[in-house]
Order: structure tokens, then sequence, then C-alpha cells
């Protein structure tokens, strides 16, 4: 059994957004490969945001029965640790970086007209368990995001990098390296990597990486 390490990661669940391939935030533990060496050192919790954010971040996920499965893993060991090709872009301190995501502009969304946002039909009362059908204007989906102006270029790739205010709290440490690697699975795309860094002989990088899908 793998004694898991602080900190506490329970905030994942509320900067969580699901996607497809990650339902809910995951507990990744000591990974190698089959030659014995070490390819996740310890233990971190994944958490994406709709598939444009992904983050890892050294620590103990609360609330998680199971681990990553080995396809998920191995996702994580190629895209956080390993990263071929990462290509450094800037350096600058965690408050440069916070500023510049605050600063960065956000996706325009629209709200269907007829339900204001809501995705029920506003013209039909509930029923006895009170359910409404979805609207008939959007068919439930009542809020739309158009990303085309708030996209930032970051070194060669363009990226939403607002998507990075709800993380923004819980990234620690003084010091940020941003660089560019390729998609992994993707031929030809790119995306943004953001690491803390740490300045000491050894290390292999700091208690959190994220990385934010290129347009």
């Amino acid at each position: 059994m793998i004694e898991l390490v602080a900190p506490d990661l329970k905030w994942m669940h509320k900067v969580h957004r699901p996607d497809e391939g990650v339902l809910s935030p995951t507990q990744l533990i000591e990974t190698r490969d089959p030659h014995g060496a070490r390819l996740i050192a310890e233990p971190h919790g994944l958490c994406v945001r709709g598939g444009v954010v992904a983050c890892v971040h050294r620590g103990q996920l609360p609330g998680v029965p199971a681990t990553a499965g080995a396809g998920l893993s191995a996702w994580c060991v190629q895209n956080f640790f390993q990263t071929a090709g990462l290509q450094p872009v800037m350096a600058l301190a965690l408050d440069g970086l916070q500023r510049m995501v605050r600063d960065a502009p956000k996706p325009v969304v629209t709200l269907c007209v007829k339900c204001g946002g809501k995705g029920v039909d506003p013209d039909v009362k509930a029923d006895s368990e009170g359910l409404r059908p979805a609207c008939t204007a959007c068919d439930g989906e009542a809020r739309t995001w158009d990303t085309s102006a708030a996209l930032v270029a970051v070194g060669p790739v363009k990226v939403v990098l607002s998507e990075l205010v709800p993380f923004l709290p819980h990234l620690g440490g003084a010091n940020v390296g941003l660089g560019v690697a390729p998609r992994v699975g993707v031929p030809g795309a790119q995306d943004l990597h953001v690491r803390h860094v740490v300045e000491a002989a050894g290390s292999t990088g700091g208690d959190w990486r994220v990385t934010v899908v290129g347009v």
C-alpha cells in the first residue's frame, strides 16, 4: 500500500469539469515502466476542465476509491512527466502568470433568448415531479461559447488562457515556466504547458503541471 502525500487536493472536485475521458478527478499513483524505472515518482491528482485544461498536482485526492487505469496513466506520463518535444517559451513569476491570465480576454457566452439560459421550456408548466421538457428553441443547450475573441498567442500556439482562472488559487510556488509541446496522440497539434519550476539540484519538476489545449 502506497502512503499518499500532502497536500490535500479536495479543491480538484470543484475545479474539475468533466469530459469524455476523465469523468471525475482521478488519483495517479507511483508508476514504473517494465524495467522498473519510475515514471510518476509519487501520487498526484488529475483533473480537467472540459477537455481544454488538464492539471496534475502532487498530493492526496480524497474520496477517490480507485486509481487511474493503465491507459489514462500512460497518457499522463507522456503528457506531464516525459513530454517529448517540449520547447521552452518563457519563464516568469507565479504572480506574473496570475496577472497574465486575469488580464486575458474571456469567451463570449450567449444565452438562449427563449429560456434565458435555463434550458427548459418556459411555456410549459412543471409536472408533479417538478420536471419540464427541454426548451424548444435550444433543445436544452442553453449556453453557447464563442472563444474566437478569447484566444491569446503564447509562443507559437493560441490558447484560451482565461481557462486557467479557476486553477490560479491552487497553484503554488514562486516561479513558473511556459513551454510548447506536441499533443499526445494528435500529429501536428501543439499545446501550452505551464509548470511549477523548482530551482533545486536534482529536481525533476515542482508540485504541479498544467496543459492548455492549443488551437
